[in-house]
């Protein structure tokens, strides 16, 4: 959720805030939740590698807490003949927690709590959505043809 005054636009800066607050609740109640952004980020548009780097790196600030790319999942054509989606494979939990950023196409998540009272769930994420995954979190990815998303590791205070 964005607030503004009537006259202010959605920006960059508005995002990561956006995406800040959200981390900041989810960090407090410890559960998996999804991110639909008000507005496509302009620099999704330019390049996903670039957003995310950008991302990391103001959320890192924001939060002062250390944020790692852990996994990045490039878009290609299809090869031939064109695979099934295959996925990634399962993450071990660690007391890091997840956002996994989606950049273009679909992915599914398949998440489990081995640590928590949260069921199992399976999640399927868009282009501009991003899903929190607590510490302890364990997950496969599945992309679909084109899909391309990134896994950002959000560290626990220093």
């Amino acid at each position: 959720m964005q607030w503004g005054e009537a006259r202010e636009q959605p920006g960059e800066e508005n995002h990561l805030r956006e995406i800040a607050g959200f981390l900041a609740e989810r960090r407090r109640v410890l559960r998996p939740a999804v991110l639909w952004p008000q507005a496509e980020p302009r620099g999704l548009r330019a390049g996903f590698d670039g957003y995310l780097a950008f991302l990391r790196a103001e959320l890192a600030v924001l939060l002062e807490q250390p944020v790692h790319l852990a996994q990045l999942v490039p878009a290609g054509p299809p090869a031939s003949p064109p695979p099934s989606p295959s996925p990634s494979p399962g993450c071990p939990a660690t007391e890091a927690a997840a956002l996994i950023v989606q950049g273009a196409g679909a992915v599914g998540v398949a998440a489990s709590f081995p640590r928590r009272t949260v069921r199992d769930q399976h999640i399927r994420l868009r282009a501009g959505e991003l899903l929190y995954l607590p510490p302890g979190a364990r997950y496969t990815l599945t992309g679909t043809d084109g899909a391309r998303y990134g896994v950002l590791s959000i560290l626990p205070p220093r």
